[in-house]
């Protein structure tokens, strides 16, 4: 009789033990979701804040890029296009996961800034190629603009330069 009752003691023991790893375990699995979801928003907020610091440098490297092609510095205009096409790379590799169609658009000035400066290096016809690049800048960057409005507004105003 004493063999039934720790026979039954230690099965109700055991299928006690069983519940509470198994609960543990659920907790365990509803954390690390938790966590998970927490590093994402984590890495789509770094993603954000740098792009804030990229973006307001590929507006402003636009105008010095026209600025030279007016006054005909081709060694200037290609030095200007090698940084494009840095920043452009680092905006788009920061928003591929976010903002697809931005950084779609930056690759594709990248392309076109490396169009640009072979021309220039080659001393070919350097304003089509230039022309070119230009206009597919200026798509980009409206696009860069926009998601600036809406990315400072989430931020309340801030640009990542401090203003």
């Amino acid at each position: 009789m004493a063999t039934n009752i720790g026979t039954w003691l230690g099965i109700a023991l055991t299928a006690v033990g069983f519940g509470v790893t198994f609960w543990q375990v659920w907790i365990a699995r509803r954390e690390a979701r938790g966590a998970r979801e927490a590093v994402l928003r984590v890495e789509r907020r770094l993603a954000s804040n740098s792009a804030l610091l990229l973006l307001p440098e590929l507006l402003a490297l636009e105008e010095l890029i026209q600025t030279a092609v007016d006054a005909s510095e081709g060694s200037e205009v290609a030095g200007l296009l090698l940084r494009w096409r840095h920043t452009a790379g680092a905006a788009a590799g920061v928003l591929s996961e976010t903002e697809p169609e931005i950084a779609r658009l930056l690759s594709g000035s990248i392309g076109a800034a490396v169009l640009a400066e072979g021309e220039l290096r080659a001393r070919r016809a350097t304003r089509p190629a230039v022309s070119d690049f230009m206009s597919v800048v200026g798509a980009a960057n409206l696009e860069v603009s926009r998601y600036l409005g809406r990315a400072r507004a989430y931020t309340g105003g801030e640009d990542g330069h401090g203003s």
